[in-house]
């Protein structure tokens, strides 16, 4: 007579980590998963975009961008509107004629691409370097969400079968996080030292700045991948 074989329950639970919700509900889910051996429980996060090459405007450049909208795209309604509701174009930029290269520079930081943008043989090199730095930003928030699990009272020694996803197609091409603004909150599971690392590379020149902050995230990358080799998280 044959064994029957003991059936799993599998718990997907998917939403768009981190903040400090989110991540306590992950916690209470490993929690519950390790006094639970019938189940297997598969974490799918949905990144959000990020932009290496991006830093916060100066208080000057920000009121001169405001003067040039205003000046030149009032039809368009106020700066503040603007920016915000991503009104302005590159080929509207482009109409206007008596502009510094400076201006045009300034002004374009205040377009919000569209995915029909990748399309465009203009834009699609600062796309696909924005894919990459996504990617790396996910895989590495993906490391830290195992982590910060993996680092619970007991959990060296569970059983509990955990999978951590990430759905790189949920990835938006448009309205990249800025990490000067918004580092903490994204990489919560870095030591304050290494934040202000991070912070550091603000102050570079925009394209050194991007390199650097690509090698940080494969340094650190490679660096969770050896402190999770034996953990129950995969």
């Amino acid at each position: 007579m044959t064994r029957q074989q003991a059936t799993k329950k599998l718990v997907i639970f998917r939403n768009d980590a981190p903040d400090a919700d989110n991540i306590a509900a992950f916690m209470l889910l490993l929690q519950w998963a390790k006094n639970a051996p019938d189940v297997e429980l598969v974490i799918i996060f949905e990144p959000r975009p990020v932009d290496f090459s991006l830093a916060t405007l100066k208080p000057d450049d920000q009121e001169h961008l405001d003067s040039l909208l205003k000046r030149h795209f009032a039809g368009l309604g106020k700066p503040l509107k603007i920016r915000l509701n991503g009104l302005l174009t590159e080929q509207a930029i482009s109409q206007v004629t008596d502009l510094s290269k400076e201006d045009r520079d300034l002004l374009s930081m205040a377009v919000k691409p569209s995915k029909s943008s990748l399309e465009d043989p203009k834009l699609h090199d600062s796309l696909m370097a924005r894919r990459l730095d996504s990617e790396l930003h996910a895989s590495l928030m993906a490391r830290d969400l195992a982590r910060c699990l993996n680092e619970l009272p007991g959990t060296s020694r569970s059983q509990a079968k955990v999978t951590i996803l990430v759905d790189m197609d949920a990835l938006s091409d448009t309205s990249p996080v800025n990490l000067k603004c918004h580092a903490q909150e994204q990489l919560f599971n870095r030591t304050p030292e290494e934040i202000s690392e991070f912070y550091g590379f603000m102050n570079l020149p925009r394209l050194q700045r991007q390199e650097e902050i690509r090698q940080w995230y494969k340094d650190r990358i490679k660096e969770a991948d050896e402190k999770l080799q034996n953990s129950s998280i995969d």
